[in-house]
């Protein structure tokens, strides 16, 4: 995120951890105010914007003006039948036309299972394509995967990123 704000770019994430998000401002030395808003907390520096909270509280009003979603973990660590809801949430408070950069986790699930979960592209279509469109910006293998993964006999892995455009 520090990355995007070095690019000009306002940012706005949201964690359940408050700690995160204390450590994330501390670390960048930005100064920040904290306030409840609704059942959220908002943490609101020069350039970011951070709600502590449960994902589902989040509403479209809090992402208003919001152009790009980063999901680097989100998806990932949730099952399978948990992943419905988390992509019709986000696509219910994002803007229309608001682009989202995913990156998913591709590997053998009779090895080991998540989280991180291996979501494979059938699964992303599944999820997006009644509301977006979808390209597969690259998918290359990684042998960053973690140690109890390794400990499983998963040495290798597939890093797919996808753009998504909401479309409605």
């Amino acid at each position: 995120m520090r990355w995007l704000e070095k690019q000009g770019h306002r940012v706005r994430g949201i964690d359940l951890a408050d700690i995160a998000l204390a450590v994330y401002f501390e670390e960048g030395n930005e100064d920040f105010a904290r306030t409840a808003q609704g059942s959220l907390t908002r943490y609101e520096g020069l350039t970011s914007i951070l709600y502590c909270g449960d994902f589902f509280e989040l509403t479209a009003g809090d992402l208003n003006g919001v152009v790009a979603a980063f999901d680097r973990g989100a998806l990932v660590a949730l099952a399978s039948g948990h992943r419905g809801r988390f992509v019709d949430h986000m696509l219910r408070v994002l803007p229309e036309s608001s682009q989202i950069l995913l990156v998913t986790l591709e590997y053998d699930q009779h090895l080991v299972s998540g989280p991180p979960f291996c979501v494979l592209p059938e699964e992303v279509v599944a999820l997006y394509e009644n509301r977006c469109s979808i390209e597969v910006l690259e998918s290359a293998p990684t042998d960053l995967v973690p140690p109890h993964f390794q400990a499983q006999g998963v040495d290798r892995a597939a890093e797919c990123v996808y753009r998504i455009i909401k479309e409605h």
